[in-house]
């Protein structure tokens, strides 16, 4: 519809009132004359019916025109949101597919967020025609959200049992893992990690297994009641059970990486000694006094320190 339409039509319309009210006013006059000015009032009232005609002409163009106006917006508007909705089935597919994943990715889950969050402020901005009904749209929209709230909920539950701020306890450290959450576990040597999921109790396996290289720690536990020097014999750990007034004397200390433990088991004293003037604590000689007292001894390379 044209912007002159308006004007043009309260033109018409203002002069078909001013002819009405000048037919009026000339037909009281001629009602009152007694002269016959037919003619004057047959022009009038052809100017009425010529600006009666107009009007009507008028007002059918401008209602033809809205009429054509009013189909496009229409139109426009279906086609919005025709938009939305093929956005929300594609949205759908994707909220689906994510569903599958054993573990589907936070970033997944962020983008899909937003992706509904614009769909919903697309909808929300939307002219629709009077007659169209946008709640199932709306009805759609509310079922993604709530899908992707249990997504949300699956990425942030943490998988198996425990903390999900993890933490390792070694020898009863807690702050085993104070500055990262997550561990690495290396083999050392002689050692084979191998790992496999468990589907069935939703853990990662993790088994430790020796490769052999090596006869690793032997222990050696000995009952002595005659003095003697220990034994030495390497990856080895003695424990010897000594009687009364029994003398031992610890190997050289230089060469020496074992662990030795000396029990008391009599009601008197066991001495330990050194050899080549090698020390026990700064020591030259260590008593055990007291019945069933035991000692641990093990080697800095230099002399024996109680462990």
């Amino acid at each position: 519809m044209s912007s002159s339409a308006p004007s043009e039509l309260n033109r018409l319309i203002n002069g078909l009132r001013v002819k009405r009210s000048a037919l009026k006013l000339k037909q009281y006059k001629v009602a009152g004359s007694k002269q016959n000015d037919s003619k004057l009032k047959d022009s009038l009232l052809k100017e009425v019916s010529a600006l009666e005609k107009r009007l009507r002409d008028e007002l059918k163009s401008i209602a033809e025109e809205s009429k054509k106006n009013l189909s496009f917006v229409d139109k426009t508007m279906m086609g919005n949101l025709e938009s939305i909705s093929t956005s929300i089935g594609q949205i759908r597919d994707e909220v689906q597919s994510l569903k599958d994943k054993p573990e589907p990715a936070p970033t997944d889950v962020s983008y899909l967020e937003n992706a509904i969050a614009e769909i919903a402020r697309r909808l929300d901005g939307v002219e629709q025609p009077p007659s169209y009904d946008p709640t199932g749209l709306e009805s759609e929209l509310q079922d993604l959200k709530d899908e992707l709230k249990k997504l949300r909920n699956r990425v942030n539950t943490p998988h198996g049992g425990g903390n999900a701020n993890r933490n390792i306890l070694v020898a009863g450290n807690p702050s085993t893992l104070g500055r990262y959450t997550d561990l690495n576990l290396k083999p050392g040597t002689n050692i084979q990690l191998t790992y496999v999921n468990n589907d069935n109790l939703k853990t990662t396996d993790l088994t430790i297994t020796g490769t052999g290289g090596g006869s690793g720690i032997t222990r050696s536990v000995s009952t002595v009641s005659t003095s003697q020097t220990l034994g030495s014999a390497a990856t080895t750990d003695y424990v010897y059970v000594a009687g009364a007034g029994v003398q031992l004397t610890m190997p050289d200390a230089t060469t020496n990486s074992n662990l030795y433990t000396i029990k008391n088991k009599s009601t008197s004293s066991v001495l330990i000694g050194t050899t080549a003037g090698q020390k026990i604590d700064g020591q030259s000689t260590l008593i055990l006094v007291t019945q069933f007292t035991s000692v641990d001894l093990s080697s800095d390379t230099a002399n024996w320190n109680i462990t």
